[in-house]
């Protein structure tokens, strides 16, 4: 008994110490989009707790680049009412 009261004492002192995260996987989409419908698609980034990394201006559009974790990504968009 004293052994598993050792053991669990010292498991808990190494994860305070070492901080554990949950890490969660991430897309990185490449997204070109017309300019009309560029704040609508920032939105919807937004809502699935994505960050815009990069935006370029492309043609007559943009160019976005984000990181999304991947559950978000799997999310079913957003209906909008007509």
């Amino acid at each position: 008994m004293d052994f598993r009261i050792a053991g669990s004492m010292a498991l808990r002192q190494v994860a305070r110490k070492s901080r554990p995260a949950l890490i969660e996987p991430v897309m990185r989409p490449d997204i070109d989009i017309a300019e009309e419908r560029f704040g609508a698609v920032t939105a919807d980034l937004g809502r699935r707790r994505g960050r815009i990394s990069a935006v370029e201006v492309r043609n007559k559009g943009r160019h976005v680049v984000a990181e999304v974790p991947l559950s978000g990504m799997r999310a079913t968009p957003p209906t909008c009412a007509a």
